[in-house]
């Protein structure tokens, strides 16, 4: 079974742990990959003043790093989601860091069809697509993929 595929919407942004991007109205945004995981963390504990040392334990874990490195990633974080008024994601002071913004959780769980070269897909997706998806993400052979293109044309498929 594929994992639970989830994305986090705020404030106009999309956080998108399937893909591990951050996206907004012009597209997808740069983050560094711990400036991303102190972000992940944040969104999935908004609500909840979250202290700087579970932070860093969580995103670096068995390493010593400074409060300098977790300021410089939310500081990173804020710039990209245009938080200079610190309304999305606000300090407090020797404590840790609060995720004011409510996010929208999109949790979706993949249907997976077929034997050993399945494709996740949703039950009413066209045959068509499902086999270009196989391809793209190479799932699928490419002989087998010829074969059910040829039998889904075939007009003598059905008898």
């Amino acid at each position: 079974m594929q994992p639970l595929e989830r994305a986090y919407k705020f404030e106009g942004f999309t956080l998108d742990l399937r893909r591990g991007c951050l996206r907004g109205a012009d597209g997808e945004i740069e983050l560094r990959p711990k400036s991303f995981e102190v972000l992940r963390y944040l969104v999935e504990n908004a609500g909840r003043l979250v202290p700087k040392d579970e932070i860093m334990s969580a995103v670096w874990p068995n390493v010593i790093v400074t409060d300098e490195s977790l300021a410089q990633c939310v500081s990173d974080v804020r710039f990209a989601l245009g938080d200079r008024g610190r309304r999305i994601i606000r300090t407090v002071p020797r404590r840790g860091y609060l995720f004011v913004t409510e996010p929208e959780v999109n949790v979706a769980s993949p249907v997976r069809t077929g034997g050993d070269n399945a494709v996740v897909s949703s039950p009413t997706a066209d045959p068509r697509s499902e086999i270009l998806t196989g391809l793209v993400y190479g799932l699928q052979r490419p002989r087998m993929i010829t074969d059910r293109l040829l039998l889904r044309s075939s007009p003598n498929a059905a008898k």
